[in-house]
């Protein structure tokens, strides 16, 4: 899954579905630690929680903005009861890792949304010579699309499909090659939102050299094609918002201290788009600078901190928004006074100039939004094999249209149980 495109609170979880939409620590995406006498490990899981703002609305005071249809409740619980397996079997110098899980989404009030998600995916791990290696995989995902971006309030599932291969050739002590593509493709059940389907591929291709045991700078070239099933339409009019992208980036690896490690890459991307059966896009291109910074602080096993600070292009590909320049800084501490409890907090704001709208009629200002985001959690591990997680998430964007800023606050608690 494409990582870039998505909102901070998406990043939480894959079956919890609405803010906990997409890839990250899901209560079924990720199992538990695989025992050491056993190559699979089965989790059964249940997860409450309480959002106060479930379609990401602005304040009901604000006029001319849409809501949510009669009937439904723009604060509800729900109930995420889920089943996962993880497998990884070892074949000499080859591996297969095996992920499936599925959740039950049942919703208090807003019944309409109740939904089965979930996830499969299978890697196998290769090896050919002790300097030639690499992954080739497929992820699937089926998730509630994300109601930040979209005017619509109904039940839409997306189905996402990911598939990729790579390879590292180390061509010597210090220097190797690294070559990767990958393919995606993304639909919804909701009729309304077909039109923002889409599939693309991408290609990778670059060079790391180590410059000691524990710094390395690397090159890396990208490039992206994504293919939308049809253009917005207005006045039956379809435009065409197919793209490419072409992405190269510098980047090293340093460590400061024995306690400390610096991550950091400069690039410059160019966004076009393209020409098609639609006539030629009627998106704004954009071309500029890239860059990111991680610093990770741990002086010992129980205090960590990490710094990020980044400007890239990104974009929610899949909720009806354009491209926007995203500056982002963020911090998150976490802290293990015991072996078996973990707290972490995490905060970030992140500034979004979007580059244009992909239908322009007369002209229009540049869009702006602020997004602040905070987390905690708290992860428990009563006995080796059952584990309590509880958090609070809170979000909030500030943007120069009205329809667009919003405030929500999410609270969870989880038992996970693997066996």
């Amino acid at each position: 899954m494409n990582l870039a495109r998505l909102t901070p609170l998406e990043t939480l979880m894959l079956t919890a579905s609405l803010a906990l939409c997409r890839t990250g620590s899901s209560m079924a995406d990720v199992p538990g630690p695989l025992p050491a006498d056993s190559n699979v490990v089965f989790d059964v899981v249940d997860m409450l929680t309480y959002d106060d703002n479930i379609f990401r609305l602005p304040a009901p005071n604000i006029p001319g903005v849409a809501h949510a249809p009669p009937g439904s409740s723009n604060s509800d619980e729900f109930n995420t009861a889920g089943v996962g397996m993880t497998g990884n079997w070892i074949f000499g110098l080859q591996s297969v890792l095996a992920k499936i899980n599925g959740a039950e989404n049942t919703f208090v009030k807003n019944t309409v949304l109740n939904n089965t998600s979930g996830m499969a995916k299978l890697e196998w791990d290769w090896t050919l010579t002790t300097v030639l290696n690499g992954q080739v995989g497929v992820d699937y995902a089926r998730y509630l699309a994300n109601f930040a971006d979209s005017d619509f309030y109904g039940r839409d599932m997306i189905d996402d499909v990911d598939y990729y291969a790579g390879g590292i050739w180390d061509l010597g002590p210090h220097w190797r090659v690294k070559l990767n593509v990958r393919g995606e493709s993304a639909t919804h059940t909701a009729t309304v939102r077909e039109a923002d389907d889409y599939e693309n591929l991408s290609g990778a291709i670059g060079t790391e050299y180590a410059l000691s045991p524990f710094d390395d700078i690397g090159l890396e070239y990208k490039y992206v094609h994504t293919n939308f099933r049809q253009g917005e339409n207005i006045d039956g009019v379809f435009s065409n918002r197919n793209y490419d992208d072409d992405t190269i980036v510098f980047y090293f690896k340093h460590v400061l201290t024995g306690a400390s490690t610096l991550e950091a890459g400069v690039g410059y991307i160019d966004h076009s788009y393209t020409s098609g059966v639609n006539g030629p896009g009627t998106g704004t291109n954009f071309s500029g600078d890239i860059w990111h910074v991680t610093v990770n602080y741990q002086p010992d096993v129980q205090i960590g901190l990490r710094f990020k600070a980044w400007r890239d292009l990104r974009t929610y590909v899949d909720a009806e928004s354009d491209y926007f320049v995203s500056r982002d800084l963020s911090i998150g501490p976490v802290w293990s006074p015991l072996e078996r409890l973990t707290v972490s907090l995490d905060a970030s704001r992140e500034w979004q100039s979007f580059v244009g709208e992909n239908l322009v009629i007369g002209s229009l200002p540049q869009r702006r939004a602020v997004l602040t985001t905070a987390k905690a959690k708290i992860e428990y591990k009563l006995r080796r094999r059952l584990e309590i997680d509880a958090g609070y998430n809170y979000e909030k964007r500030v943007s120069d249209e009205a329809d667009e800023s919003y405030k929500d606050n999410l609270a969870y608690i989880s038992v996970r149980y693997s066996f």
